[in-house]
């Protein structure tokens, strides 16, 4: 039996535009508008691109001290948050194991706003019901619709539309603000490398919003394709892909998000002992020196063409005018200064390992 395909609100729109259309997580989801992705993703980097993500998941965990319990499958801290901060975290499994990323925020002692992956919803309500005492409410947001505004006019653009100072608006920071006249909750974050929010709104406003949004001569409307580019050059991994639930943040070049003083959480034990001496295998990044595009379980080899790991995600980065990937690759087999080859089609191509974050602003 063929799969029912969700739509978000703004299909219309997406529609109209005569954007190319697939299916992602479960969602009929913009690829790319009339612009193309290339030309999208410069845009973003440039001016102001606006992107529907209103298929991720949006909950409210309410409760006495949600946040400590929060703590305790996470390596955050939360009750040394501020109120009204945002924290990029893991779930994680009893094996220090990604059950998936998300983007936190306290907005009080007792309320706690997350938003988590769209092919994730269902597992990660599950995991937090099992996880978290009964005396935690998990309140859905189905009919939430998420909007990002991404780019260095992406404030410029924001301000226009609200009477909040957005310059006391920081970094992953959270506040609910009327934006068009319409109520929402914003968050100063996202998933670009790019300054800007993610606009979360009643679906019966989503249009109006984003109507009012793209008024603006520096708002282009981006697909899931330059979104995609622009988070593997930001070194920004994708769950599913990048991070699975039998590697740890340590694996995957993410030790920072492990807070220092904060212990007794999931896997726990086998994080601290990897922050110690070290992991077998490690995220990082790749950049092609031959002509060719990195794909997606593509081999890496040394030069005797003895395998290394493999290609997570790779892509052509418009900004840096080459191809780029992140791999999960054995650390003790990586030589300094040494070439690594990635297999594409039978062909080996010239690559070097790096950090993985190739564009930084």
């Amino acid at each position: 039996m063929e799969k029912i395909i969700s739509k978000t609100p703004l299909h219309s729109i997406h529609k109209n535009l005569q954007a190319k259309m697939a299916n992602f997580a479960g969602y009929d989801m913009p690829i790319s508008y009339s612009m193309g992705t290339i030309k999208e993703h410069l845009w973003c980097r440039e001016h102001a691109g606006l992107f529907d993500v209103s298929h991720m998941g949006q909950l409210f965990l309410v409760g006495e001290n949600v946040d400590q319990h929060l703590s305790r499958i996470t390596p955050t801290s939360f009750p040394a948050k501020a109120i009204g901060k945002s924290v990029y975290t893991h779930l994680l499994n009893e094996q220090g194991g990604i059950v998936d990323d998300l983007i936190a925020t306290r907005i009080s002692e007792n309320r706690m706003y997350i938003v988590v992956n769209a092919a994730c919803k269902e597992k990660d309500i599950r995991f937090l019901r099992q996880h978290l005492p009964q005396s935690i409410h998990i309140e859905e947001l189905p009919n939430r619709s998420l909007i990002a505004l991404q780019g260095p006019k992406a404030e410029m653009v924001l301000q226009k539309l609200t009477d909040v100072d957005l310059q006391l608006l920081k970094f992953m920071s959270f506040h609910t603000m009327n934006v068009a006249g319409i109520a929402c909750y914003v968050t100063r974050s996202g998933y670009t490398g790019e300054d800007g929010f993610e606009i979360s709104v009643d679906d019966k406003h989503a249009i109006q919003l984003w109507n009012a949004l793209s008024e603006n001569e520096w708002v282009e409307p981006v697909g899931l394709a330059a979104r995609d580019t622009l988070r593997l050059e930001a070194g920004l991994p994708l769950y599913g892909q990048d991070l699975t639930d039998d590697m740890t943040p340590v694996e995957a070049s993410l030790s920072w998000i492990i807070w220092k003083n904060h212990d007794g959480f999931a896997g726990s034990e086998v994080i601290m002992s990897q922050l110690q001496s070290g992991v077998e295998r490690k995220l990082v990044g790749i950049k092609l020196l031959d002509k060719g595009i990195a794909r997606v379980h593509s081999q890496v080899v040394n030069e005797k063409g003895e395998s290394l790991g493999e290609i997570t995600s790779g892509g052509y980065s418009p900004t840096l005018n080459m191809a780029i990937g992140f791999a999960l690759l054995n650390v003790h087999n990586i030589q300094p200064a040494k070439e690594v080859f990635v297999v594409v089609r039978g062909k080996q191509l010239k690559a070097k390992v790096t950090s993985l974050r190739f564009y930084k602003k």
